[in-house]
């Protein structure tokens, strides 16, 4: 969220000032009566869920729609499929896999982007204010990462972030721990990516 800059060869859409704050979007507990063998998600939204593009590529998802969702007092252009999110949605609802949020819009995400992309409210995985600023640390990403894994070593994780592709440390820090898929920024999660994650959370 935020991005103004190029990405992925084009100008990422520049959000619409709003007036309003939404507020009150704590996030929900986790639940702590899984399996330990259950997956984690970690899932990120722009890149991800939402394709960064103005130009939306219909041979990747045919049915991509578009909405905005609102976040520090702006409305964010949102592209989605809902081929994508409902997956997401039958997979946390049936309890495939805990899916937990790791992305920028934090709380916010459980805000109206859930509602518009039809997902259930859910879990953060941590927030970047509570990680060290050190650079030696790494990206905050990475350690709340790290410390979801640290609370529960035997569960496998799925980590779904564009910005995967461009941080080593995390790159190699997921290799062992479960599955790592870092989209094309202005795709989102394509089909393929979406069934190895599919495949992943059934073994």
């Amino acid at each position: 969220m935020g991005r103004e800059e190029l990405v992925g060869g084009e100008l990422a859409p520049v959000p619409v000032p709003v007036t309003a704050v939404r507020i009150g979007l704590d996030a929900p507990h986790r639940r702590t009566d899984w399996a330990a063998d259950s997956p984690i998600w970690l899932l990120d939204v722009d890149g991800v869920l939402n394709a960064v593009t103005q130009a939306p590529d219909h041979l990747t998802w045919p049915d991509y729609r578009s909405g905005f969702a609102t976040a520090r007092g702006r409305r964010w252009p949102i592209t989605y499929s809902p081929t994508v999110t409902s997956t997401v949605a039958q997979l946390s609802e049936t309890r495939s896999a805990e899916v937990l949020w790791l992305t920028t819009w934090e709380d916010e995400a459980n805000g109206d982007l859930v509602e518009l992309l039809g997902l259930p409210r859910l879990p953060l995985a941590g927030r970047a204010a509570a990680t060290s600023k050190e650079a030696s640390c790494g990206w905050w990403k990475l350690q709340v990462a790290r410390a979801v894994h640290q609370l529960s070593p035997s569960r496998p994780i799925v980590w779904t972030d564009d910005d995967l592709a461009f941080d080593v440390a995390a790159r190699e820090w997921i290799r062992d721990r479960g599955l790592g898929i870092s989209p094309a920024t202005r795709l989102g999660l394509d089909g393929g990516q979406l069934q190895v994650i599919r495949e992943f959370v059934r073994r």
